[in-house]
């Protein structure tokens, strides 16, 4: 285990267990993992020795350690974690579906800004003809096709 990975798995082990520890023990955990301080200085702080440290912190690992493979505490809430971020992933994938879709529908509408300008450019174009999905079609055309529609019913 890299020292990195070890000193996050105690940090949060000692944030579920560390009631458990002494308080001694936890001081301890808390200046070597939490705060970076080195053996030496934490011994130095508490007027005893680096070995009276240095047994107390794998006292403190030790039982962390055992707790956590008795309850399962921590790989609990890993995987609850795992589980949240999928659902949070897919509630994102399926938002953005949604406003990719909505986008898509928006985009095929002419923006009023636009067809104002479209307006003003040729008035007869608006007069002639309706916009449908985007697209310019002839007002005539879409008579004939209301009429061919009624007539074959």
């Amino acid at each position: 285990m890299f020292n990195i990975e070890k000193k996050n798995l105690f940090n949060e082990l000692l944030t579920l267990y560390g009631d458990v520890l002494t308080e001694n023990q936890y001081n301890n955990m808390v200046a070597y993992y939490s705060d970076d301080y080195s053996l030496s200085e934490i011994a130095e702080n508490n007027s005893v020795s680096r070995n009276a440290v240095s047994l107390s912190l794998k006292q403190a690992e030790n039982e962390l350690t055992r707790l956590e493979d008795k309850i399962h505490l921590l790989k609990f809430l890993k995987g609850l974690k795992e589980k949240l971020n999928e659902i949070l992933t897919e509630e994102k994938k399926d938002n953005i579906l949604k406003e990719l879709q909505n986008n898509k529908v928006e985009n095929n509408r002419i923006n009023p800004v636009k067809k104002r300008k479209l307006g003003k450019k040729n008035k007869k174009l608006n007069k002639k003809n309706v916009i449908i999905g985007g697209h310019f079609i002839n007002k005539n055309a879409v008579r004939n096709i209301k009429e061919e529609k009624t007539t074959n019913l």
